[in-house]
């Protein structure tokens, strides 16, 4: 069987080719056969079972997490007896170890954010206005901003998350420290604050067309203020 490992911080783009291959399958006359982690229906299972269009089948876990260390070692014993084509897809980054415990000559596409991106996350604090919206203006050139947009909300939940919770979200320990640090920079309630206010300018841009860019720029001034 062949293997294909879609992965990365990057959702947007990682999502997009995730999408255009299944679609791409389809489009040849390819079976698409969804393969999930439920104790019903196991993934080796489903991998063995086998189809009447052999290697025309297109296998998908769109969902990295859900595979257990147990099916790693089923598909590194059994992967060579296998018809069809595989493809895994992951919204983080999969470490290097991990990838390890896949079977030798699977293909491996990363699609990770610019730096910039992470840069301008990390200028997110009280008293550092000028600086967060220079960076972010800076990323929106080359990103779309409705995409800069919803990591924004996922970053400040994130801090908020770290904020009220010491275990926070299942990121590596080193970015858990980055973001306590940073969560650290606010006082009181003013994360949550924020949250809220991200989330009725998403309701008003929608529902009124009001546009995204100022009212953007306004709602980080006035949190970072």
């Amino acid at each position: 069987m062949k293997i294909l490992i879609i992965h990365g911080d990057h959702i947007l783009k990682s999502r997009e080719r995730f999408h255009e291959i299944i679609k791409s399958s389809k489009e040849k006359g390819w079976e698409v056969v969804r393969v999930s982690g439920d104790d019903k229906f196991n993934i080796s299972e489903k991998l063995s079972a086998g189809t009447l269009f052999a290697n025309k089948v297109l296998y998908v876990i769109d969902d990295y997490k859900v595979i257990t260390s147990s099916d790693l070692t089923w598909l590194q014993k059994n992967n060579e007896n296998l018809e069809g084509f595989l493809i895994i897809y992951s919204q983080i980054l999969i470490t290097k170890t991990n990838l390890k415990k896949f079977p030798k000559g699977f293909n491996n596409e990363e699609f990770m954010l610019p730096k910039l991106i992470w840069k301008f996350f990390e200028s997110v604090y009280p008293n550092n206005t000028k600086q967060c919206l220079t960076l972010l203006h800076e990323v929106v050139k080359t990103e779309p901003l409705e995409f800069v947009f919803h990591l924004l909300a996922r970053h400040i939940r994130d801090l908020y998350w770290l904020s009220i919770d010491p275990k926070g979200p299942d990121y590596q320990p080193w970015r858990i420290g980055k973001l306590k640090s940073q969560a650290n920079r606010f006082e009181g309630s003013s994360l949550k604050e924020f949250i809220k206010s991200l989330a009725e300018l998403d309701i008003k841009v929608k529902t009124s067309g009001d546009e995204l860019h100022s009212a953007l720029d306004f709602t980080i001034a006035t949190h970072l203020e």
